[in-house]
């Protein structure tokens, strides 16, 4: 029963008397069908008004039970706590290469919160202590095989050193020279923790080479192939252009040559067509016999799966001395040519490993020497051609049962043997985004960016198992914590 004071009874208009428990109670029992006119005469109220309440009571009912949106439903809570806040941070900055700025502007929009630019200075300054302890622990011991370059970032170099096998990142500073004796310096410093290199590959840097010698005079320094080619290529295309244009340059002057004849005046033209065609024929015979030189040195000289190391550098000295006999017809050539007299020890230097390891298969396994090569040489028709499959089922029958484990063991050798330096110059890819919003960089934040970069999973790999693991990771063999973990944060995670 619903029980009015007195006070309520007696007003002209009771409804308005009613306290909001009151009406909440009556639009509850006014859902119960025929109870508007006994509510009415209870109350003293009009069934209008009663009906006024049942609605809203159907109304709200009707909210609560209705599914919410797909954007809108909660999927889950996020403790927001100052470590929460401090993760948030970083990940804007290394992961999404944000400015402090922009970290700004994130934590404001998401989070509806400010933060001070002297608290992610100060979060950074933190940061670098931490990583500074945990690198003063870092072994070198396992890298093998390094490729060195120097990045330059408003003309101040940056030395970097990665491993070409795990794409680990062991040298980044920003020591401003690039000399001779810096490079000796760095390189002494990676000596102290445990770096052991059986090779380098480098580029043609005066100073890196120079301080190479110095640090490392034990270690041999390949050059990297890509330097080597890539004038090479340049300089293909640029006689191809010059082709083509005197081409163009003849049929102009063929074409004037038959408005003139139209005329009668076919001999107005005909002395500097003959030269016009001339000039064609000399430009075509010397693009077809630079890119003839060019494919030569790419696939037979500087092949993985090739000739011995004397006969690579006899080629070598071939293709140089044909080039050279044409130098005279361009200054890029000679360019070239004075290039590849350069190069030539450090270009090869693979191709005397390759054989000291093809040597050291032979002996295993029992096989003459020739016969591996002819396997190794055979690894370099394409697994996919006809010519594969026929000079493989020639070579099983030659070594029989043995063929299987040479086949296995060369194939190793050709995998493990690297010769370029695209994981390094990778690495300067990678940089050019973070360095773009700094203009001076500093130690201490490159020293913060390579922890990161070797900390980071990547989700692909064109490693063999590299997906899903950090460079770190692949270089010490397990897994290793999250990059955050190792900092001392506790990574967020999904109740339930």
């Amino acid at each position: 029963m619903y029980t009015f004071s007195p006070d309520a009874l007696a007003d002209k208009s009771p409804a308005r008397a009613l306290t909001p428990q009151q009406r909440k109670d009556i639009a509850a029992a006014a859902l119960v069908p025929g109870s508007i006119s006994p509510l009415a005469r209870q109350t003293g109220t009009s069934r209008k008004f009663i009906r006024q309440q049942r609605d809203k009571a159907r109304a709200a009912l009707d909210e609560a039970f209705e599914p919410l949106p797909r954007d809108a439903e909660v999927l889950f809570y996020l403790p927001v706590t100052k470590a929460w806040l401090c993760q948030f941070v970083l990940v804007l900055i290394f992961t999404c290469r944000a400015s402090y700025r922009r970290v700004q502007d994130a934590i404001n929009a998401l989070l509806d919160t400010n933060i001070s630019m002297g608290s992610i200075h100060n979060l950074i300054v933190a940061t670098h202590t931490q990583i500074a302890a945990i690198h003063q622990n870092e072994d070198l011991r396992a890298i093998r095989i390094g490729a060195h370059d120097e990045i330059f970032h408003h003309r101040r170099p940056v030395l970097a050193g990665v491993d070409v096998q795990t794409g680990d990142c062991y040298e980044l500073g920003d020591y401003g020279s690039a000399d001779g004796d810096t490079w000796a310096l760095a390189l002494m410093d990676l000596q102290d923790k445990g770096l052991t290199l059986d090779h380098a590959i480098a580029d043609f840097g005066k100073g890196l080479r120079a301080g190479h010698a110095q640090a490392l005079p034990d270690v041999p320094l390949w050059a990297d192939h890509f330097h080597v080619l890539a004038p090479l290529s340049e300089l293909s295309r640029y006689l191809e252009s010059k082709a083509y244009k005197a081409i163009e340059r003849a049929e102009s002057v063929e074409k004037k040559m038959r408005r003139a004849r139209a005329c009668a005046d076919g001999k107005r033209h005909s002395r500097n067509l003959g030269h016009k065609r001339q000039q064609a024929r000399e430009a075509i015979e010397l693009f077809d016999d630079v890119a003839l030189l060019l494919r030569w040195l790419h696939r037979d000289v500087l092949s993985l799966c090739g000739p011995s190391a004397p006969e690579r550098q006899m080629l070598f000295d071939f293709i140089t001395d044909e080039l050279r006999g044409r130098s005279h017809r361009s200054r890029r050539i000679k360019a070239v040519v004075s290039l590849l007299e350069t190069v030539r020890d450090e270009a090869l230097l693979f191709a005397r490993h390759l054989d000291e390891k093809m040597a050291v298969v032979a002996s295993e396994q029992g096989v003459e020497l020739w016969w591996v090569c002819q396997v190794m040489r055979c690894e370099g028709l394409g697994a996919r051609s006809q010519g594969y499959f026929e000079r493989q089922s020639e070579l099983r029958a030659v070594l029989g049962h043995k063929f299987w484990a040479v086949h296995e063991a060369v194939v190793e050798v050709l995998r493990s043997l690297k010769r370029g330096s695209g994981d390094v110059e990778g690495l300067n890819g990678q940089l050019r985004s973070y360095f773009e919003l700094r203009r001076v960089l500093g130690d201490k934040w490159l020293e913060m960016l390579r922890f990161y970069l070797n900390h980071h999973r990547q989700r692909r790999s064109r490693r063999p198992d590299g997906s899903g693991k950090s460079p770190a990771e692949r270089l010490c063999g397990h897994k290793l914590a999250h990059w955050l973990e190792q900092l001392g944060y506790e990574l967020f995670a999904k109740a339930g």
